[in-house]
């Protein structure tokens, strides 16, 4: 994404910058799955 920005590429800066947002979703959505689990778990007990 850096060298699209420098040469001024701006459709694929913002491609790329499309990708980190879908990763960054999916961490955040595992990471409440995450803690969804452990808490059911945990009253589960």
């Amino acid at each position: 994404m850096r060298a699209a920005v420098i040469t001024g590429d701006w459709e694929v800066a913002g491609a790329n910058l499309d990708i980190v947002r879908k990763m960054v979703l999916l961490n955040l959505l595992l990471g409440i799955v995450t803690i969804a689990i452990a808490t059911i778990g945990r009253a589960a007990l």
